[in-house]
């Protein structure tokens, strides 16, 4: 079920889910950008033309993460947006990053109202409307030849963070797990639904703190790259030694944003490539 915004109607309209059929589409790369904001989340993805951002970090990282999509990605439309929870920063900087955007999906947590989508950025988008889904266990988008698929939430987790969107991209043999700020909680749930979660690279949960990335979970998505989206000397202390120890053990590679600004991830569907912003 998805909840249709439009500028022009001040009430909101539920239409039901349309397959689409489109062209298959030469086989090109899978780009994603792990942007700097600090102590927070931005991630853009891009595949074949179509593009999703998946949080946007702080408020005060929106203006950036809105800069780094027009400018340096050349991108004025998002596909979709996904808004893995409620903290600030990884919603606060909404706003001011798709300002000026045309965003056609939504798919927001569960602890983000949708007035908020409503009230707060319909307003600041280009076009007219765009749809806000509650995401389903296991559904998949799909953006040019990747999948996007969605993870079960722990909707009943005390914790909100546990509670956050976690998805996995596959594109050709290659895969990617993006853990937003999940804890030891929801990695043991998803451990039990035996979701498919082994994959290449880990976007690590938490900016890397201790309550995140168990040993069990770890060995089970048996990455070989982890990615730790931190912002230099914050005040919860991440990334925890701890978690870096562990990542060491299994013979990681480990990129930090602290250490070396953005991030971008490239896969021809065979094999990964990193380049980064600045030098560690």
């Amino acid at each position: 079920m998805r909840v249709f915004f439009q500028k022009s109607k001040r009430y909101v309209t539920l239409l039901t889910l349309s397959l689409l059929f489109v062209p298959i589409i030469a086989f090109g790369e899978l780009k994603i950008h792990i942007i700097d904001v600090g102590q927070g989340d931005a991630i853009l993805v891009q595949c074949d033309g179509q593009n999703l951002l998946i949080d946007a970090g702080p408020e005060e990282a929106g203006r950036v993460v809105n800069d780094y999509i027009i400018n340096k990605a050349n991108i004025t439309q998002l596909d979709y947006v996904i808004a893995t929870h409620e903290h600030d920063d990884h919603i606060a900087g909404m706003p001011d990053a798709l300002n000026g955007l045309t965003v056609q999906n939504i798919y927001s947590g569960t602890g983000i109202p949708l007035s908020y989508w409503f009230n707060t950025i319909l307003p600041k988008v280009q076009g007219n409307s765009f749809s806000v889904v509650r995401p389903t266990q296991g559904e998949r988008i799909e953006l040019g030849e990747a999948t996007i698929t969605f993870f079960d939430q722990m909707t009943n987790a005390e914790n909100t963070n546990d509670r956050c969107i976690t998805v996995r991209i596959d594109y050709g043999q290659n895969s990617i797990l993006l853990m937003a700020d999940m804890e030891g909680e929801g990695e043991h749930f998803l451990l039990e639904q035996q979701t498919q979660i082994k994959a290449d690279i880990l976007k690590i949960g938490h900016h890397g703190g201790n309550t995140s990335t168990s040993e069990q979970f770890l060995k089970a998505v048996n990455p070989k790259i982890a990615i730790i989206s931190v912002g230099t000397g914050n005040k919860h202390g991440h990334p925890h030694k701890e978690i870096i120890n562990r990542l060491e053990k299994y013979n990681i590679n480990i990129y930090r944003t602290d250490v070396f600004g953005t991030i971008i991830l490239t896969s021809n569907g065979k094999e990964w490539t990193v380049e980064v912003s600045k030098v560690g």
